[in-house]
């Protein structure tokens, strides 16, 4: 490795220290943060380290000084991260509503929802969403 690699690691180390210490809470143990950062880096260095997901929005940090109550908290952080898979599944009812209408056949929940490939659950979630897809295609 050369002087660079180790100055460029050793920046990332002290880069995930002080993030472990300011935000995590509770901190993770000097021990485990190294630990997990020679593993990754060890990835990064052979090449083998998966970006693949790094775009992927799991967790949500909120401020200290937030006044905003938990459960208000986890359903902002579960709009925010499900607003993807909600715009895909709407991108399909719309897309089977409209595959239906041009076969002239009659527009029915389950056609949509098999059509869509939709489960029941996630079909009933997107009910509403449904009946304004219809709503505008009898109004224009």
């Amino acid at each position: 490795m050369s002087k660079i690699d180790n100055t460029t690691k050793e920046a990332f180390q002290k880069f995930m220290s002080m993030v472990n210490k300011k935000i995590c809470n509770p901190p993770l143990s000097h021990r485990d943060v190294i630990n997990s950062f020679n593993a990754n880096w060890r990835k990064y260095v052979e090449g083998e380290m998966d970006f693949t997901n790094c775009s992927v929005i799991k967790h949500s940090f909120w401020s200290s000084q937030c006044t905003i109550k938990g459960n208000e908290k986890r359903k902002t952080t579960y709009r925010i991260k499900n607003e993807p898979i909600v715009a895909l599944s709407l991108k399909k009812i719309k897309d089977a509503i409209e595959i239906i209408n041009g076969r002239g056949e009659k527009v029915k929940q389950m056609k949509v929802a098999v059509s869509a490939e939709m489960n029941m659950g996630c079909w009933q979630l997107a009910k509403e969403h449904f009946c304004i897809f219809m709503n505008g295609l009898f109004i224009s």
